[in-house]
């Protein structure tokens, strides 16, 4: 074989590797992507559980120190 198929040769079969390799890395980062995107899903419908619980509790919280001293809802309306 001459000097110039050999060359061509191992520039083909390098080519090959390198788009072998990218297509890897393209797959590895497609699958990162795609966890860290239902990582976020799971850990927002989490904050939502939580945020929901809170909200309630806090809810609920103001209803109970409303009945311990006995405001008048109407009162309050005439006052504002």
């Amino acid at each position: 074989m001459s000097k110039s198929r050999l060359l061509i040769a191992a520039s083909v079969v390098g080519s090959g590797l390198v788009i072998l390799a990218s297509i890897i890395a393209i797959i590895h980062l497609f699958n990162e992507i795609n966890s860290f995107y239902y990582d976020i899903l799971h850990e927002m419908d989490e904050f939502k559980i939580f945020t929901d619980q809170k909200s309630f509790y806090d809810c609920k919280s103001c209803n109970v120190a409303m009945n311990k001293y006995n405001f008048d809802e109407d009162k309050i309306a005439m006052m504002i």
